[in-house]
């Protein structure tokens, strides 16, 4: 009699656990399938944001050597249609952008604080791009990086000169080997180091340097 009363309150016991079992599993269907979403977005806000920041990288580089390029033609007398081809070459070819469209070359700049100021060009750079898991959860597949650059150039009476932008340079510029310097106009270093200058007197600075 009691080895048939266990038998049966085992037997309930099983169908209860068979029954929470059943009711449970449509609940953890759904909640793999909300994590599934969560987990997506996470991949493809990392994956999408990682090559989106490269992207622009690529992009504001091709935008300052089109800048650069345009500007410096435009030092030397040549046409805005000239300094304007220069700037699309430096972005499509240079840089490797062939799928960018012509960059915007404004001469001068049309914004920022040299807007309409003669020796400046200012360059735009729109370069397309499309997500690769990010539209899984609603963001828009189709999106477009943007970079801008200004360079310029400024007439000086003393003539060419020689800079040293580094601060951590040490030295800042050195000549060596009998060689020898000649600059009609200045000579600027930005080396936080010590040093001498061009009359062999030492600078200190505080730093410590050559």
């Amino acid at each position: 009699m009691n080895s048939r009363r266990t038998l049966s309150n085992a037997w309930g016991q099983c169908w209860q656990t068979c029954k929470a079992y059943r009711q449970r599993r449509g609940v953890v269907l759904v909640v793999f399938a909300i994590l599934l979403i969560v987990l997506l977005g996470m991949v493809g806000f990392v994956v999408d944001w990682a090559l989106l920041a490269t992207t622009y990288r690529q992009a504001q580089n091709a935008a300052d050597a089109a800048a650069l390029g345009a500007a410096m033609d435009r030092m030397r007398g040549q046409t805005t249609q000239t300094a304007t081809a220069t700037a699309t070459s430096f972005v499509q070819t240079y840089n490797g952008l062939s799928n960018a469209p012509a960059p915007v070359v404004n001469i001068p700049p049309a914004t920022g604080i040299y807007a309409g100021q003669a020796g400046y060009v200012e360059v735009i750079v729109t370069v397309p791009y499309q997500t690769y898991i990010a539209h899984v959860i609603g963001v828009a597949p189709n999106q477009q990086v943007v970079a801008r650059a200004v360079a310029g150039y400024e007439a000086h009476s003393s003539g060419e000169g020689v800079l040293v932008l580094d601060p951590g340079a040490r030295p800042g510029i050195n000549v060596s080997g009998g060689g020898a310097i000649r600059v009609n106009g200045s000579v600027s270093v930005n080396s936080e180091g010590g040093g001498v200058d061009q009359n062999g007197n030492p600078i200190n600075n505080g730093n410590n340097g050559f």
